[in-house]
């Protein structure tokens, strides 16, 4: 029975989910070890099935070491339109069936605040499963639903079973729950708060209660009220159903091995620049400030553009990486490349003197894009980044278009 639950809080996840759908849509792959990768030839392990994870196989090991640990590992490209389809299919699904007050949390993960819905249920039990039936039902896909008073503790207990688990953590009970546990396994807790909690001791959730919140908010100001409280077991973070407008963009790919000349960087930053402005275009979104990061075993280097009038333009963006590539001091092979861009908005104020070959190119580049919306990613490309062609296909993100799932009247989503 529901009894002194003041909110009612559910986090689904869905259980290894790329691998899951390819599993779905091809039999044969059921019950054996998958993993998914970047592409054909990508080298890290973006997720894998449980068959996988049961030799010790983990999302981000190398490839290569996930083949020592299971030989008949079978390696699937990622492919993120489709991923894309089931997200938006189950976000509509809990929308629709159970409660408009869903937050999409990432592209296999789901909010839902119950609280104005849950009395419509004999327990909190009998809540969780029924979702879990009904994503099972209508996607035939596992997931695991964690259900509690705040978001945290709800993201915690979904987790605790996989796949196809069920967790209650009544909110009377859920500060003696997470006490033990480790600051780190709280959502949002990262390395450097960790260490920062840990010079005061609080190295579990229970002793960071014994930290002065003024400490905290000091440090982090009132996100550290929050932290404190969601070691408590009573996050205030409300679940939001309405999307922010998005801040940045952008694409990184970690290289083969291989790539240490200007010429084969220059290449993929390239790729990584039309990637960028295909998605700018498509919102349409327009950034004055851009950010490259070139990463090498040992260090980075990061490379600034402050542009006059915003863009989405890829024929600025080409300009600038074939300009900034000779600056770059390559005496290792290069390991990750990123481009971002910063301080996104969708009005561009056009300069009254701009030319007409500008905005022809202008032009020419939203047809471009608009072909391929309609026909595939990457139906046109430039002619000198064909040989890439694969690999500029594989690895089309999925990030954060799974947004559009949920509808969201008064406001556009990337999907729109």
């Amino acid at each position: 029975m529901f009894q002194n639950w003041p909110r009612c809080i559910i986090c689904v996840d869905m259980n290894a989910f790329f691998a899951s759908v390819e599993q779905l849509l091809d039999p044969k792959l059921r019950k054996r070890p998958v993993a998914i990768t970047n592409g054909h030839h990508g080298s890290c392990i973006i997720t894998a099935s449980y068959a996988a994870r049961a030799y010790g196989i983990k999302t981000g090991m190398p490839l290569s070491q996930a083949r020592w640990l299971c030989p008949d590992l079978i390696q699937m490209p990622a492919r993120a339109t489709i991923y894309e389809s089931y997200s938006k299919r189950l976000m509509r699904l809990l929308h629709d069936h159970f409660t408009p007050d869903i937050e999409v949390f990432s592209v296999d993960e789901a909010f839902l605040d119950m609280t104005r819905v849950y009395h419509r249920y004999q327990s909190p039990r009998l809540l969780a499963q029924s979702i879990q039936d009904a994503v099972r039902q209508q996607l035939s896909l596992p997931c695991s639903v964690g259900i509690s008073g705040d978001k945290t503790t709800a993201k915690y207990a979904a987790k605790c079973h996989k796949p196809m688990g069920v967790t209650v953590i009544e909110p009377i009970i859920s500060e003696r729950i997470l006490a033990p546990l480790p600051v780190s396994e709280l959502c949002g807790i990262g390395p450097r708060t960790t260490r920062y909690l840990s010079q005061y001791g609080g190295v579990n959730c229970g002793s960071v209660k014994r930290i002065p919140v003024s400490l905290l908010r000091k440090k982090f100001g009132i996100k550290g009220q929050r932290l404190w409280l969601m070691c408590a077991g009573r996050d205030p973070d409300s679940v939001r159903a309405y999307l922010k407008p998005a801040q940045s963009m952008g694409h990184s790919k970690i290289l083969p091995p291989g790539v240490n000349s200007h010429g084969r960087l220059t290449a993929y930053l390239d790729a990584m620049a039309f990637k960028l402005a295909y998605r700018m275009q498509l919102q349409p979104y327009y950034s004055a400030a851009f950010f490259c990061k070139i990463t090498f075993s040992q260090r980075s280097y990061g490379y600034e553009l402050a542009l006059t009038q915003p863009t989405n333009q890829y024929a600025i963006l080409s300009q600038w990486v074939k300009a900034l590539i000779p600056h770059v001091p390559i005496s290792s092979m290069v390991r990750r490349v990123q481009i971002n861009a910063l301080s996104l908005t969708q009005a561009m104020q056009n300069d009254l003197f701009e030319s007409h070959h500008a905005q022809s190119d202008n032009s020419v580049e939203q047809l471009v894009a608009d072909i391929n919306a309609r026909f595939g990613r990457s139906t046109l490309v430039p002619a000198r980044l064909t040989h890439l062609l694969e690999r500029i296909q594989a690895t089309n993100v999925i990030s954060p278009s799974w947004k559009g799932g949920v509808p969201n009247p008064g406001r556009q989503t990337i999907w729109d």
